[in-house]
């Protein structure tokens, strides 16, 4: 949902047929392109762009959302992407730093998507969106749903949460500090001493907690 309601700003942020210059974005290679003609931002027009890295601000002009539109071109996978909320309708228009753009609906559920999202489209889909909403971009060739997942972002994924787990393993496994060795492992036919306060191994002690073998053995 929109944030709540802030103090109008006293002055229309507007452009109407006048000559707009846009940059691509630092990777795409292309030379910047001329618009004639944008969405009028009225007055009444009321918005809010959450940004990338935090803070929300109400209705920002067209060159602070070029700024924002632009910080996509910086990886940060903790931090990718950033919306604009329409008051009147409660929708929301994501972009993130795949070049994509969705469409959210009240309840936050993605509706529809949008492809290789260039930084003057995605200017343009905002601008429309903050003037009129969902129904200002219905003419933008949108797909239904999210985007699939590709084999290799389910890979990839699937490396992250690898990573992760075994990060919280290793804290786990060494917290559980050195092994005594006045008496051995209580686990049959395992020749490591035990942990101070336990009468396994390490990697037994490990495997008792947690449920499946250690995966360090020093």
């Amino acid at each position: 949902m929109a944030p709540a309601r802030l103090e109008r700003r006293e002055k229309a942020n507007t452009i109407s047929s006048v000559e707009l210059r846009i940059p691509f974005s630092a990777n795409s290679g292309h030379p910047p392109i001329k618009f004639t003609s944008m969405p009028t931002m009225k007055n009444d027009s009321i918005f809010h762009v959450e940004a990338r890295w935090g803070g929300s601000e109400e209705s920002p002009p067209p060159t602070r959302l070029r700024e924002l539109i632009a910080e996509l071109d910086v990886r940060d996978e903790e931090h990718p992407d950033t919306w604009m909320s329409h008051e009147d309708s409660g929708w929301s228009l994501r972009l993130d730093e795949d070049r994509f753009a969705y469409l959210d609906n009240a309840e936050c559920e993605t509706v529809k998507h949008l492809a290789n999202v260039s930084s003057e489209t995605a200017l343009r889909l905002w601008t429309s969106f903050a003037a009129g909403g969902p129904a200002a971009v219905a003419a933008f060739e949108w797909k239904q749903g999210r985007p699939p997942v590709s084999e290799q972002e389910i890979a990839e994924r699937a490396e992250r949460a690898r990573l992760a787990q075994l990060t919280l393993d290793r804290d786990f496994y060494d917290q559980l500090g050195p092994e005594l060795s006045d008496a051995s492992c209580r686990e049959q036919g395992c020749t490591r001493g035990h942990i101070q306060y336990g009468v396994f191994c390490q990697a037994h002690h490990f495997q008792q907690i947690r449920g499946r073998p250690c995966p360090f053995s020093e």
